[in-house]
């Protein structure tokens, strides 16, 4: 990688200022004040719109679903774009650094290709370099677009020198993708709340418009002593809602609330742009940690990314304590890097790396893979201390016992880098058979829950008219035929 040595004033560029570098309470007062009302106008046209292409009934309460999935489907689509956007980009810094090329000169060609937002991402990211900037830093002022898990990655690839490789494994594994796409799983999490929403504004419907008739029909047919009640499904349900009284009104309020507060999140996020934040709450880190399916999902994909890390930094000879210590920069798990430091600090104070990563909860696989390199090197050391004990050895044999070590020190070295390379390689597997599993149940768990849901719905409106027929057909006929 060439980088040019002056710095002239002209691409002494400001850092690109976008949303999430606003204080909190501006963001705040933003989806208050812009989005939300935004959102109320896209709940309106979508509701107009699917009113007039559907019976009130039904665009009464499929308007949430409806309106969630098209703010959904907007966000994702701006999303898609800058993803690519942000891919494309590193794609040309890293394939400047794999031919040694000039990063000025390769990125003004670039630009030269390129059009609109990312013409002007290149531009800005060639200032950038030209003034001296860091990859890293480069890439996060010029390119907001860019993940942060990249940035971080990057960072640690620039402190270890491994910026090329580091580089080359990012594409491949991100712009590139070998792990499964986990795009769709935010689309199960809004489904499932505008379905809830759904449910909630048809038992609203119900109760409004139905069960009152419901009530005075089989008030009726009690007085009369026909012995007849309304089913247990629907008494529970008009039990639940009498007992809510004014609070109805509460928990509508409420729901709208939180509606239009998640549509103008959505339309916020898509019409907007915003850094991904690098900063991780300890709280959530650990919850999601020790939760069954999560935890494991986690687990590998942050021990994806140490592993990763580790293997290069063996491959070019860095010690491990300062591996170690850098891959605690990763954007991984908060709980990941306290056991990282724990075992970089045990490292440090002269514990083998096999019975350090044990003291610091590292997993088992990890930890049985690292000994057998480790007893490996002991066992050498071991006989050349007993040949270089004898005292009767020669200068030459000392000279041959010397290149025997550095030939042993060379082929440990890249034993223990075949064994990080291979626990990332199994551990982005795991992560990779994980995500299939969780995304192939998420899809059948969302179809059983919807199907609870409409039978629910059904047994509390068809129900009492079967209990109807059933009583008119003793009072009139005398017979039991239901």
């Amino acid at each position: 990688m060439v980088q040019d040595s002056q710095t002239p004033l002209e691409y002494q560029t400001p850092v690109r200022v976008v949303a999430s570098d606003l204080p909190l309470w501006q963001q705040a007062l933003m989806l208050l004040f812009v989005w939300a009302p935004l959102g109320l106008v896209f709940v309106a046209i979508v509701g107009v719109v699917m009113g007039m292409s559907c019976s009130y009934m039904v665009g009464q309460v499929g308007m949430p679903i409806g309106v969630l999935f098209c703010a959904y489907a907007i966000y994702r689509m701006q999303r898609a774009r800058r993803r690519r956007r942000a891919m494309a980009i590193l794609s040309y810094v890293e394939t400047a650094t794999r031919l040694n090329l000039s990063l000025n000169e390769y990125l003004l060609a670039a630009e030269l290709s390129e059009r609109g937002a990312t013409r002007e991402r290149l531009s800005d990211l060639r200032r950038r370099f030209m003034s001296g900037a860091s990859i890293s830093t480069a890439l996060y002022e010029a390119v907001p677009e860019m993940p942060a898990s990249i940035i971080a990655t990057a960072r640690v690839g620039e402190s270890l020198g491994q910026v090329q490789p580091t580089l080359r494994r990012l594409v491949n594994e991100v712009a590139r993708p070998t792990l499964p796409p986990n795009e769709r799983m935010p689309f199960y999490w809004f489904y499932g709340i505008g379905l809830c929403v759904a449910v909630f504004n048809l038992a609203a419907w119900l109760m409004v418009y139905i069960m009152p008739k419901f009530k005075e029909i089989f008030r009726d047919f009690s007085s009369r002593g026909t012995g007849v009640t309304l089913p247990p499904a629907t008494a529970n349900l008009i039990v639940f809602y009498d007992r809510m009284g004014d609070m109805g009104v509460v928990f509508l309020v409420i729901e709208a609330v939180v509606f239009l507060g998640l549509v103008g999140w959505l339309l916020e996020r898509a019409f907007t742009l915003r850094r991904e934040s690098q900063r991780r709450l300890a709280l959530i880190d650990k919850m999601l940690w020790n939760l069954p399916v999560l935890g494991r999902l986690n687990r590998a994909r942050s021990m994806s990314d140490i592993c990763n890390v580790l293997a290069e930094s063996t491959r070019a000879g860095i010690p491990l304590p300062q591996a170690l210590e850098r891959a605690e920069d990763l954007n991984i798990n908060n709980e990941a890097k306290r056991q990282v430091k724990l075992w970089q600090q045990g490292v440090t104070s002269g514990q083998s790396p096999a019975k350090a990563a044990q003291a610091a909860k590292m997993p088992e696989l990890l930890v049985g893979l690292i000994n057998p390199a480790q007893s490996q090197s002991g066992h050498d050391d071991q006989s050349r201390d007993r040949e270089g004990a004898t005292g009767a050895m020669e200068e030459t044999l000392k000279r041959e016992l010397r290149g025997r070590s550095l030939t042993v020190a060379a082929q440990n070295l890249h034993a223990v880098t075949n064994v990080f390379e291979f626990l990332a390689r199994y551990y982005r597997g795991q992560f990779s058979r994980l995500m299939i599993t969780l995304q192939a149940a998420s899809e059948p768990l969302l179809v059983i829950a919807l199907g609870i849901m409409v039978a629910w719905m059904t047994m509390t409106v068809i129900s009492p008219v079967a209990a109807l027929v059933q009583a008119i057909i003793k009072v009139y006929w005398g017979g039991d035929v239901l």
